[in-house]
């Protein structure tokens, strides 16, 4: 019950405690950009270009097969991932590979981090400093673990409330498409 009221008042002060700047906006084919770091400068990263309203949905084809059975290893290996944003349709070749420790060991699929060629992010008009992004996965397959990262999403956008200086986070609906098995996804 206190862990429900603390939440509560997070909810309730997070806005107070926010900075009270505007960002400014930029565009991009079919997508309306606002992002601040933690300094002055504004940058447009891999991360604008998901962040939206709506809930964005996500193809990612790879050979899992092959990922999982070498899930210790941090060489990436090409994925394509296919994306709408505002209607306009985009399949691009991508890196990935699987991240954390713990998770690594425990989760039947652990988390992926996902690489974008630095010539892409160019063309798009995106910085490609920052060409990673961190993507949290089911670690099982239930539906408690459904609701655990529900869970996760909710702690981060707390915290993005309390201070600029944490993880901005954007849930996404995926599509995992296994290229090393035939007809599963």
């Amino acid at each position: 019950m206190r862990l429900l009221r603390l939440l509560i008042l997070l909810a309730a002060i997070g806005p107070l405690l926010t900075n009270a700047q505007t960002p400014s906006q930029d565009s991009l084919p079919g997508l309306s950009l606002s992002e601040s770091s933690s300094s002055d400068s504004l940058y447009k990263s891999i991360f604008c270009f998901f962040q939206q309203d709506s809930l964005p949905k996500l193809t990612i084809e790879a050979d899992f097969r092959t990922l999982i059975r070498k899930k210790f290893s941090d060489n990436y290996q090409p994925a394509t991932l296919a994306f709408s944003v505002n209607g306009l349709d985009y399949k691009e070749q991508i890196e990935l590979r699987l991240r954390g420790k713990s998770r690594r060991r425990i989760c039947i699929f652990p988390p992926l981090k996902l690489k974008f060629p630095e010539t892409l992010l160019d063309s798009l008009g995106l910085d490609s400093h920052f060409n990673t992004l961190k993507l949290v996965t089911h670690c099982q397959n239930s539906v408690i673990n459904e609701h655990l990262i529900l869970r996760e999403y909710l702690a981060y956008r707390l915290y993005n409330q309390l201070t600029d200086k944490s993880f901005r986070v954007q849930l996404v609906e995926i599509t995992y498409v296994d290229t090393g098995r035939k007809g599963n996804h």
